[in-house]
């Protein structure tokens, strides 16, 4: 295990812990500023490695599809271009 996999499966211990950061550090004799900082690390690890998921639009009933980013972006597509 490499320390990237050992840091994040103490961030995932602690998350499942329902400990406080400091409570959860002192147990596993960690700085509390290492693990918030491989919380961080994690967290924006998760957000790069989104991605496209598939969209059924073989239904009839579907007049229109549209998709919200999480930054508030709007894509509309309307019937016709999904046929």
């Amino acid at each position: 295990m490499n320390k990237t996999e050992k840091m994040f499966a103490f961030v995932e211990a602690w998350k499942s812990s329902g400990k406080t950061q400091k409570i959860f550090c002192q147990g596993h004799h960690l700085k509390r500023s290492t693990l918030a900082y491989w919380i961080a690390k994690k967290k924006r690890g998760e957000e790069l490695s989104g991605g496209f998921m598939p969209v059924d639009v073989t239904e009839e009933r579907h007049q229109a599809v549209e998709l919200i980013y999480p930054n508030g972006v709007k894509v509309f597509v309307s019937h016709s271009d999904l046929g």
